[in-house]
């Protein structure tokens, strides 16, 4: 049928020699092409290696003189803080009056008074440990003295020391003007309580310092003290305050 065909031998039928077109195509490429690359010693392997591990090393040794750093930074700056002078805390922890009035017959009374109250003073300093003198302490009723009275000297330790304090008021205190009774009176008949300031000043030696020449001013506002009558039954504090405010001014003028 006009076909020839090409046995497995590589000729047709008429006895000439076949060549493929993929041979034909294949001899066309460089000889270049066909040769083979030789692999890396073992040398040049070992070498690539141990860049890498120096490298990896070098990443690491970075990243932990980067913590270090940070840790030892932290440190240094928190010490830092802790040795910074810093002023105590002040709370009151309970108020106890047993007699709370005033002498009659005048334009202005006298107060008289039996009363306690127990407070605490924390020193946070880490590293300044803290020195009281001088100490007066005080009961406000708003802004108007009523009793006044001291206590010994006393110092105080590092880290948190904490000193448990009580000032005791007893006897005849201040003549106080008569509108100040008048309100005294309105209050207790509105709520029941009477509501008190105490105050806490002291001359105060920081950092184991021999001169005690900061004056030290406490104020705790807002004691509120309930009372079964007006005339009779011990008086206790309810309503519990908050820190006490301090600092180198008077807050109670």
């Amino acid at each position: 049928m006009g076909v020839d065909f090409i046995p497995m031998g590589g000729r047709n039928v008429h006895g000439s020699k076949y060549q493929s077109s993929s041979s034909a195509a294949a001899s066309s490429y460089p000889d270049s092409y066909y040769i083979n690359h030789p692999a890396p010693s073992p040398n040049h392997r070992r070498l690539q290696l141990l860049w890498e591990s120096l490298i990896s090393l070098g990443i690491l040794a970075g990243t932990g003189l980067l913590i270090c750093g940070g840790i030892f930074g932290f440190r240094y700056f928190d010490k830092w803080m802790d040795s910074r002078e810093r002023l105590p805390l002040f709370w009151v922890d309970s108020v106890s009056i047993s007699n709370f009035s005033f002498t009659n017959g005048s334009s202005s009374p006298r107060v008289l008074i039996d009363s306690q109250v127990q407070f605490t003073a924390r020193n946070p300093n880490l590293l300044c440990s803290l020195r009281y003198e001088h100490i007066v302490t005080s009961i406000y009723y708003k802004n108007e003295l009523l009793f006044q009275s001291g206590l010994p000297p006393f110092s105080q330790g590092t880290k948190n020391n904490e000193t448990y304090l009580v000032a005791e008021f007893t006897g005849e205190g201040n003549v106080v003007d008569r509108w100040v009774l008048d309100e005294i009176d309105r209050e207790f008949g509105k709520k029941g309580s009477i509501g008190f300031n105490f105050w806490f000043s002291s001359s105060i030696g920081l950092c184991n310092r021999t001169s005690t020449d900061h004056t030290l001013e406490v104020l705790c506002k807002d004691l509120v003290v309930g009372f079964p009558s007006y005339d009779g039954g011990p008086g206790r504090l309810i309503r519990q305050p908050k820190n006490c405010l301090v600092g180198e001014e008077s807050y109670v003028r």
